[in-house]
């Protein structure tokens, strides 16, 4: 599964072609894209939950990857997960209720 973007530089009236950001090969997959922009910096942030099907089905991992060129560039994704856990969490559970509402993480202790 794929996360990808187009851009309009004039409010929506047209839009770019569709770049993909993050690809992986089957049985992995990109979810639950979520983007922040420092505006301090102006670096993009895109955060985005992993998983491996064939390997770990149901395991869930944190993933940021970001751009420093308005989103015409990303750098590899790097995996925060632990970062932001303990290793006893497992996170189990990542999705949305309905577009644009987000479902809290279920972290399991």
């Amino acid at each position: 599964m794929n996360i990808v973007m187009r851009t309009s530089p004039d409010k929506g009236e047209t839009w770019s072609e569709i770049r993909t950001i993050v690809d992986y090969p089957e049985g992995r997959s990109a979810s639950n894209p979520s983007m922040i922009t420092d505006r301090v910096t102006g670096t993009v942030f895109l955060f985005f939950n992993y998983m491996d099907h064939d390997q770990e089905k149901d395991i869930y991992y944190l993933r940021v990857t970001k751009s420093s060129y308005n989103g015409k560039s990303w750098s590899t994704p790097e995996d925060f997960t632990d970062q932001i856990t303990k290793p006893d969490w497992s996170l189990s559970r990542c999705g949305c209720r309905r577009p644009n509402t987000p479902l809290p993480m279920i972290v399991t202790v």
